[in-house]
């Protein structure tokens, strides 16, 4: 059983579309190309923590380069992280960083 008294982290990733109008010298072209940007960041009770953008979608290698680079520096013994059932929360190495803190991780059943 997990202790009341510690931090619970909520873990999320928002997938944004921005719109791009592009422009050739004197001309605008009205044809629009989309790129993904993902946003990822934790959710604490004090507000949003570890929040950084990359472009494309979510998968295993983007996770853990967030995890490692991102997310572990904010991490504190104790805490409990709570993450859903996306496979690429699951890539090898990502549980490793998170447990080397300290960290509990929680995954939602779906």
């Amino acid at each position: 059983m997990l202790p009341l008294s510690i931090t619970y982290l909520f873990s999320f990733e928002s997938g944004l579309i921005r719109f791009v109008t592009l422009c050739m010298g004197k001309h605008s072209i009205l044809g629009h190309t989309f790129q993904t940007l993902l946003l990822l960041a934790c959710l604490r009770l004090s507000g949003i923590d570890a929040p950084h953008t990359y472009e494309g979608s979510l998968n295993g290698d983007t996770f853990r380069d967030y995890v490692a680079k991102i997310l572990v520096p904010t991490l504190q013994p104790g805490e409990v992280l709570i993450l859903d059932n996306s496979s690429a929360h699951t890539v090898a190495g990502i549980l490793d960083l998170i447990y080397a803190k300290g960290v509990y991780v929680v995954f939602l059943v779906q």
